[in-house]
């Protein structure tokens, strides 16, 4: 009921932007609006006529804008704006103003044709999210867009749960051809338990690894090769849009066996298809980067030892350095006949000695010098264990067809297909051997060719081609062409405006890089001009081709402010968290936020009582043991409650109400407008089995650890997170939850600090029309870029910061792949994440990669310049 109130009137606080590009009346404005008798009538029809502008409708007080609306709208009338109180005591006068602001402005009531194309398109909507108030907002945005009134929020409503309805339907109706009675008959028996384990294969297949060990790969490829056993990597979801099967895949991961038998057909056979299709291509990922960790901690295992085994001989070596001043000495005493030289020697190291130390030097030196290689080969037994399997478990391919690992891989899947241990042949593929690899490789004294080191360069090249993109895996996500991940080309082609329109990014980027060039001459002129000083009044200046940016200087704090702070202080009562959770809860209502995952049981008071004690024992890290003795409440309980009821989309769904209450707050109004985000990571050690995990020793000493990622708002309130490994960079990440915001926070600017930037963030940023705000380390010497038909002579002050020239043709060439890519954000496709990973270990002639880049540095050049230019 709230929501629905709120959502039918204006809304208490509109951004100053807002206000401007909707409440500036212009002279037909001025016009229309001057026609009308009376002070009141004058500013009432005003502020109609820019709230249906601005919202698609006009509420039904119009006497209860905004403030600072009224105001500014009677400003430019030259009316006071209390006169707008008299305004619609006669609802037949604000009825004919509204018909004739429609049609002033060109808007007409929703017919029953409009609201069939409406309900069509909410259901092509409903089929890429599920979220109801996201659907109803979309609905919002696209009456605007069409000129249409809005109904009432009820009506829409409606239209979106039959959307919702409508949409089950149709994916049952689209996976039908899939739904054979053997198929079906395999779907069911995926819910019953077994006869020994009592466990079902749902759950089997739901059990994520926890280590990157030998036992763990081997039982995730059976995994894989089950679900191709059944036929999962043959069955067609193309007609499903890539969000759909996420969703319903999310469902069937977390969803009980008893929620899904009492779901009817059309439900629980989309659900299971959708799980067992991702489960797949997860499973898929989940080997893969098992493999590559696990090679990896090996090798950091090798590189262990040797740094132990140096130490350990360091003692010897400096013996036989000694020894060895002694012989030279007596060998090139020129004094000492040549014949006299062995009893010389004997003279001064005995024979004994001589053949001890000869013993040891055996022992001591390496042929092929200090490499970690060596002792990574010790490790071939255990790798051996899962390397075959890995090999046979995926069809691997190359942009290039002359690839040499390819072909080394199938040599090894020959050689292990008999019984017999085989040599490598004479003239197996070898130029993918690194210099470092050879001696290993070739180093047999019979002339062969060692398998062991030959069979591990392979799987080390493998890894670092899968890593860098040069080497695709089939029925992989992660490392599959980065094209898959996209609209498809013949669908883009159809949304095309509708995602241009989304992002107000231009079809042709001619006229977009047109404005950024002469934004950039705008910025390069000014900050020329500052530099032409040279001292500390402008602010900044030149010192050795260094861009020096004076600091500011800080403000003291009044008196009066840091009395005030010790009266609130004082005022500030000391509550229990457990209070403080409970009042909050009682302004936002966030518990109803958490729901069974079977959707079967009736909220008690009780209930309430355990949620909140489950919810304390997670945020404070107690564990539920220790909370049983804090609170009395049973383990068994707490357990219970937690297991079913706080998932990862039932406590962002509560985070998210917390967030829209605290952005309706007049306090955090005080601190921020909500447009203006900024994020971070942490670094926590972590106790338990995962895979996620990494040692990391300046944070977690010999321990592991992860890294949380958190955004935050203006307003002070943490609208994401996201758990990475605590090796992985931030700058992938940073858009992720800007794009998945579900909140009421409309933001539209982004901060990070240098980790969390590239200039491919940059470039995304921009496409999609947010403004990327960074805070960079050594600014002074970051590289600056012009566009070639800007002459950098006339801005002699900068000469020496500008490094490359834009190439616009580059970007032209890929604008349409580039607004593809980020549609697909915007739309589910895929994260921006995973496409950003991917864009970074491409090779660097990769077209996408380096059109993005030359984009993202136009962004950089003018983000840096501002901030020389600013004062703030």
């Amino acid at each position: 009921d709230d929501e629905r109130e709120r959502l039918s009137q204006f809304p208490e606080q509109i951004q100053d932007e807002d206000i401007t590009a909707f409440f500036t009346l212009s002279a037909s404005d001025m016009k229309e609006i001057y026609r009308q008798r009376g002070e009141q009538n004058k500013l009432g029809y005003a502020i109609q006529l820019c709230a249906l502008r601005y919202m698609g409708f006009s509420p039904n007080s119009i006497a209860d804008a905004p403030t600072d609306v009224t105001e500014y709208v009677a400003k430019q009338l030259h009316l006071n704006p209390e006169s707008l109180s008299g305004y619609g005591k006669r609802i037949p006068t604000r009825t004919v103003h509204f018909q004739r602001i429609k049609g002033y402005l060109g808007f007409r009531k929703a017919d029953a044709n409009y609201l069939q194309s409406l309900s069509k398109w909410l259901v092509d909507r409903a089929l890429e999210h599920e979220n109801p108030l996201l659907l109803l907002n979309f609905s919002c945005a696209k009456l605007i867009k069409d000129k249409i009134v809005r109904p009432g929020i009820t009506r829409l409503e409606r239209l979106v749960a039959t959307a919702i309805n409508s949409a089950n339907k149709k994916t049952f109706t689209q996976l039908k051809p899939l739904l054979t009675k053997n198929r079906r008959d395999f779907l069911d028996l995926l819910l019953i338990p077994g006869t020994s384990s009592r466990k079902t294969q749902l759950t089997w297949l739901r059990k994520r690894a926890t280590s990157n060990s030998t036992r763990e790969i081997l039982a995730t490829i059976e995994k894989l090769h089950f679900l191709r056993y059944q036929g999962v990597d043959r069955w067609d979801l193309s007609s499903l849009n890539p969000n759909r099967q996420k969703i319903l895949a999310q469902i069937g991961r977390r969803a009980t066996n008893q929620y899904l038998q009492r779901q009817p057909n059309q439900r629980r056979y989309p659900i299971l298809i959708a799980f067992l299709r991702q489960t797949l291509t997860d499973v898929a990922d989940e080997i893969i980067e098992m493999f590559i960790q696990a090679l990896w901690d090996f090798y950091k295992d090798g590189k262990k030892d040797l740094q132990n085994y140096q130490q350990s001989v360091a003692d010897a070596r400096n013996e036989k350095v000694i020894l060895f001043q002694k012989l030279g000495s007596v060998i090139l005493d020129s004094d000492i006949k040549d014949v006299d030289v062995r009893s010389a020697t004997f003279g001064r190291i005995s024979k004994g000695q001589l053949k001890r130390a000869m013993k040891e030097v055996d022992k001591i030196v390496k042929p092929y010098g200090d490499s970690a290689i060596e002792f990574f080969g010790n490790r071939y037994s255990h790798i051996r264990q899962f390397s075959s399997a890995f090999l046979d478990a995926f069809e691997f391919k190359s942009l290039s067809s002359t690839n040499s690992i390819l072909k080394a891989i199938a040599l090894l899947k020959g050689l292990d297909e008999g019984k017999r241990k085989k040599g490598i042949p004479l003239n197996a593929p070898a130029r993918f051997i690194t210099k470092p690899w050879r001696p290993f490789v070739f180093g047999n004294s019979d002339g062969t060719i060692s398998r062991k080191y030959y069979e591990l360069c392979v799987l080390w090249e493998l890894r670092n081609a899968i890593l860098s993109s040069n080497i695709l895996i089939e029925g992989s996500r992660k490392y599959a062409h980065i094209d898959s991940y996209f609209i498809p080309r013949d669908k883009w082609q159809k949304i095309k405006s509708e995602a241009c329109a989304m992002t107000g990014a231009p079809k042709d980027c001619r006229n977009r890089l047109k404005e950024r060039k002469q934004e950039l001459e705008n910025l390069m002129y000014s900050v020329n001009r500052l530099l032409e000083t040279n001292d500390n009044q402008a602010g900044i200046r030149l010192q050795k081709n260094r861009v020096i940016v004076s600091p500011l200087d800080a403000e003291d704090i009044p008196e009066s402010a840091t009395a005030l702070k010790k009266l609130v202080n004082r005022m500030l009562p000391k509550v229990d968290l457990s209070d403080v959770l409970i009042e909050v809860d009682g302004w936002t209502h966030f518990s109803d936020c958490f729901e069974h995952q079977a959707n079967a049981q009736p909220r008690t008071e009780t209930l309430l009582l355990h949620m909140y004690a489950s919810i304390m024992a997670q945020a404070c890290n107690f564990g539920l043991h220790q909370m049983e003795d804090i609170t009395g409440i049973s383990y068994r309980k707490l357990a219970w409650c937690t297991t079913w009821y706080i998932r990862d989309e039932t406590l962002k769904a509560a985070n998210t109400r917390v967030v829209n209450y605290q952005h309706q707050l007049q306090l955090s109004q005080r601190w921020g407008g909500g447009t203006l985000s900024s994020s971070d990571g942490q670094r926590f050690p972590v106790s338990v089995k995962t895979r996620t995990a990494r040692p990391l020793p300046k944070y977690f000493g010999y321990g592991s650890g992860l890294t949380y990622y958190t955004w935050t708002s203006d307003q002070l309130s943490q609208y994401g997170i996201k758990v990475l490994p605590a090796t992985t960079r931030d700058a992938p990440f940073v858009l992720d939850e800007i794009y998945g915001n579900e909140t009421e926070l409309e933001i539209c600017e982004h901060t990070v600090d240098t980790a969390g930037q590239t200039e491919k963030v940059f470039g995304t940023f921009d496409i999609s029309g947010l403004l990327f705000s960074p805070r960079l380390k050594d600014m002074g010497v970051q590289s600056l870029y012009r566009f070639r038909s800007i002459f950098i002579r006339e801005y002699k002050n900068l000469k020496s910061r500008f490094k490359g020239i834009i190439d616009e043709k580059r970007i032209v060439a890929m604008w349409d792949d580039l607004l593809r890519m980020e549609a697909s954000f915007r739309f589910g496709w895929v994260t921006a994440s995973l496409v950003l990973q991917k864009l970074e270990a491409l090779p660097k002639n990769n077209e996408l990669a380096r059109a993005l880049q030359e984009y993202g540095r136009i962004a950089k050049t003018i983000h840096i310049l501002r901030w020389y230019e600013s004062e703030k």
